[in-house]
């Protein structure tokens, strides 16, 4: 829904690796009417979760770049809801640094509080990539000589280093909310009633409008 009521006048496709198993997961991707969309089945059925989760986002990647037209990927796990303009702000940041060498992508999250500042403000840091990212053909070009999405890590394992060696760009109010914390997680669950310092951080920061 998120993705659904964004600024998508820059975006042109929505691909979605679809772990097998969850029906009602499923039915959801398969209604999708409002965009041109195309379903990957994930073959990643056995390994540890780290290994799953490494060929899935290879997978999406490798499946977008193909296409020679597209010159930038944002990558969105399901559990974060992105900001109205965080597409917009995506392709505003990439025309203006998009050709810098040391330029590898961005992130779509910030840990400071809501203020005065502009919508549009960011900064460049030396920070690896996750939670609602972007990343351009050049860098995926890079990164393919290092990540073969074959790995039993986790993929940021393998980038982080690699994209520390240049700048990330990371907006100073936050344009992803992640909402894979507390008893909702797959991975990082908590009890019920338990607080995330940064589930926290990131509502004081998101601009959602």
């Amino acid at each position: 829904n998120a993705i659904k009521e964004s600024d998508r006048s820059n975006l042109n496709h929505l691909i979605i690796v679809l772990q097998p198993g969850d029906s009602r997961v499923e039915q959801i991707c398969k209604e999708i009417d409002w965009i041109k969309a195309t379903i990957l089945m994930s073959k990643a059925v056995t390994g540890s979760p780290m290994h799953k989760i490494n060929m899935n986002v290879f997978k999406g990647l490798d499946y977008a770049f193909s296409n020679p037209k597209n010159h930038w990927v944002a990558m969105i796990e399901d559990d974060i809801v992105i900001a109205r303009d965080f597409f917009r702000f995506a392709s505003y940041i990439i025309a203006k640094h998009g050709e810098d060498k040391d330029f590898f992508g961005i992130n779509g999250f910030s840990g400071v509080k809501r203020s005065d500042s502009s919508p549009g403000d960011y900064g460049k840091y030396r920070y690896g990539l996750g939670w609602g990212w972007v990343i351009t053909k050049s860098s995926w070009v890079r990164l393919g000589k290092i990540w073969t999405g074959m790995e039993n890590t986790h993929w940021d394992v393998h980038v982080e280093q690699f994209v520390k060696s240049g700048f990330v760009v990371m907006p100073i109010q936050s344009r992803i909310l992640n909402i894979g914390f507390n008893e909702r997680a797959t991975h990082t669950k908590k009890e019920f009633g338990q607080i995330d310092s940064q589930e926290i951080r990131l509502k004081e920061s998101f601009i959602s409008d």
